[in-house]
């Protein structure tokens, strides 16, 4: 089966963040993996990265403060994925 790799980047993602997560934990492609960049991620998004990372081991979390471009963000993903 061929690997799927999803990139995203989050800016004050707090509103959102869990469902997304939970998203793309319900996936059923079984190679899969996500590369999540943030930037300058609150207390609380930290802490629900963390948490899914540890129970979902095809999170890679990449942070930047301070902000950086969005394309930039991307960049940096994308460099993980290959």
């Amino acid at each position: 089966m061929t690997q799927v790799s999803i990139i995203a980047s989050c800016y004050k993602a707090r509103r959102f963040l869990d469902s997304f997560l939970q998203s793309t934990r319900q996936q059923s492609h079984k190679d899969l993996e996500l590369v999540l960049h943030t930037n300058e991620p609150s207390i609380y998004e930290r802490s629900l990265i963390k948490s899914f990372s540890q129970s979902d081991l095809r999170l890679t979390h990449i942070t930047d403060t301070p902000v950086i471009p969005l394309y930039t963000a991307w960049k940096k993903c994308i460099g993980i994925v290959q």
